[in-house]
């Protein structure tokens, strides 16, 4: 009868043929390899079957869980087990930290959508939207005739009385600008081209014309964007305001997260007396306080 014991020269073969083996070389090859010791754990056999969380990558976990077994150095499957549940508690700490960046960027989207507006004149206090209206209209006028009427000015003044004191100051700046604009057009100096325009009525015309125009356009869009900045200022504090999660959401993650706490500190309990009692130290039971009332 043949023995089935295996003869020593076969062992012998077997093992010189074992060190031979230089293992995976591919990356996917070794990507598959790191995982051979956790895909078959009691606990992250679920997980790695299917990860259900977005932008969840096995390979971070896989990282994870190769640092704290160097670090903790388990022996046997007890110590294993408590050291994935410790790998476990501190993956939920991520997903815990992705739930509370996901719910500020959703209220911010939140918030953004609601100071969406689709005019800035939607913003404007009702003073600067009356003055926008009426000088949009003294744009109109100034178009077609070349000049603003007395009637549209003092609905202009009336609206905004400080308006009236800063209208020749207004004019002034724009009517040097547009001397300084036609100066360098002509290449001559701000003095000969006022020189030039006063000796030619119609230049004289369309120049007072370029000058209202260019104010009243100038003071509008002041206007906007004073509006504009104040609204943008309000909605920066608004983003401010939901710099953390809403009540809910915020009570949703602090029980998250002091459910995780409470299970990492007892998985580190249980691996230390594991580890203790391994090196044949005397481990006192632990003692359990149940409060009721």
């Amino acid at each position: 009868m043949r023995s089935k014991t295996m003869s020593q020269q076969k062992i012998e073969a077997n093992r010189q043929n074992a060190l031979k083996s230089t293992g995976p070389k591919t990356p996917i090859g070794k990507a598959y390899s790191r995982r051979n010791s956790l895909k078959h754990g009691l606990l992250a056999k679920t997980l790695f079957t299917d990860f259900p969380v977005q932008k969840e990558e096995p390979d971070e976990f896989v990282e994870l869980a190769e640092q704290l077994h160097h670090l903790y150095k388990p022996v046997g499957k007890a110590e294993e087990l408590e050291v994935e549940r410790i790998t476990f508690c501190w993956w939920r700490f991520k997903r815990a930290a992705r739930y509370e960046n996901a719910e500020i960027h959703f209220e911010l989207g939140s918030v953004a959508i609601r100071g969406h507006v689709s005019s800035v004149r939607e913003i404007m206090n009702p003073t600067h939207r009356a003055l926008t209206s009426l000088l949009g209209s003294a744009t109109t006028e100034i178009e077609a005739t070349g000049a603003i009427s007395a009637e549209l000015r003092e609905k202009i003044f009336a609206v905004d009385p400080t308006f009236f004191e800063r209208w020749a100051e207004l004019q002034a700046a724009a009517k040097q600008q547009h001397d300084d604009y036609l100066a360098q057009e002509w290449r001559v100096s701000s003095a000969v081209v006022r020189k030039v325009v006063s000796k030619r009525p119609k230049l004289q015309a369309e120049h007072a014309k370029v000058i209202m125009l260019a104010m009243t356009k100038f003071v509008i869009e002041s206007i906007v964007s004073w509006s504009q900045g104040v609204f943008d200022s309000i909605l920066n504090m608004e983003f401010d305001r939901h710099a953390i999660p809403n009540r809910d959401a915020l009570d949703k993650l602090l029980r998250y997260e002091t459910a995780i706490e409470r299970n990492l500190s007892r998985a580190l309990d249980r691996l230390d007396r594991l580890q203790r009692r391994r090196k044949g130290e005397l481990i006192p039971p632990s003692v359990n306080v149940h409060l009721s009332q």
